[in-house]
């Protein structure tokens, strides 16, 4: 496991050690809609879209953030803070976390205590925090905040004849197609309402040849 170790030097020259690697990141995976979910889908619209991606602890801000006066840095607007998020990338030894840089804050990374409040904010490991932010405790926490990847599996409803209903499976890559990997799929309803696709398990509860209503049972099995 990969880790990088600073030093972080504050005011009062104390020496405070910063861990970051692969510690803060884990593989995760967003199905849309949710396991148990119900959901309609028209004929030729999406069904189910399954993306790979990551998991990290973010903190959002739930307002607006006035700056001080007196910060130097004329580049950092109240209006940039509402809705943003500070995905964590490090600790510090004393148990702070630190965000990665943010590029939309000029930069910018956020060090937040154990009890969720902002410490404050720098550039550069030796530069010291200072408070961007006149409130201190306006954000939320997000253990599993989910950051895509290149990888999407989408389920596209095609239609129902007879008692089989057809779904086109395909794979993007980068939101473009990969045209090797897009299938159609036939399922016949008369034999079960239970539609599989590996280890995936979606129920039928209606269709028609405009719109299928179903929800997802079972994920897709993890190889």
């Amino acid at each position: 496991m990969i880790k990088i170790f600073y030093s972080l030097c504050i005011a009062s020259l104390f020496f405070v050690t910063a861990v970051f690697g692969s510690d803060f990141v884990k593989p995760g995976i967003k199905y849309t809609p949710e396991l148990g979910q119900i959901k309609e889908a028209d004929n030729g619209a999406l069904m189910i879209e399954i993306r790979e991606g990551e998991l990290y602890t973010a903190f959002s801000f739930t307002e607006d953030c006035i700056p001080p006066a007196n910060v130097a840095n004329t580049n950092i607007e109240k209006t940039a803070f509402k809705n943003s998020v500070w995905v964590v990338r490090g600790k510090l030894s004393n148990g702070d976390l630190i965000s990665e840089p943010f590029a939309q804050m000029d930069g910018y990374r956020m060090q937040i205590n154990s009890e969720g409040s902002i410490v404050g904010f720098f550039k550069r490991m030796t530069d010291t925090p200072q408070l961007l932010c006149t409130k201190s405790n306006i954000v939320s926490r997000d253990d599993n905040y989910f950051r895509p990847t290149h990888l999407s599996q989408q389920f596209i409803y095609n239609g129902k004849v007879g008692n089989v209903v057809r779904i086109i499976y395909r794979e993007l890559w980068n939101d473009l197609v990969r045209p090797a990997f897009t299938q159609d799929l036939s399922y016949d309803l008369s034999e079960s309402n239970i539609l599989r696709f590996r280890g995936m398990k979606i129920e039928v509860i209606k269709a028609t040849g405009s719109f299928i209503k179903f929800k997802i049972l079972a994920p897709v099995a993890q190889s």
